[in-house]
């Protein structure tokens, strides 16, 4: 699984005493602002001030054939 660069892509909005940031309108991750703790959901990273998001679309690819012994294939 690989990652993609949400970064420019992130909103935040002030609620009760943290900062919640969204991505496609989802809370991807929020900040106590007493405490400066920071907590992001599943799926989600942070590296310094980037948010990167899994990449669902660098899975591998099942291949087309499978149980192949001398070119038969089941």
């Amino acid at each position: 699984m690989g990652w993609a660069d949400i970064s420019d892509k992130v909103t935040g909005r002030l609620e009760a005493g943290r900062l919640v940031f969204y991505h496609n309108h989802q809370p991807v991750a929020e900040m106590d602002l007493r405490t400066k703790e920071m907590s992001l959901r599943e799926g989600y990273m942070m590296d310094g001030a980037q948010i990167f998001a899994a990449d669902n679309k660098t899975k591998l690819q099942p291949r087309y054939a499978d149980n192949c012994d001398v070119d038969w294939c089941q």
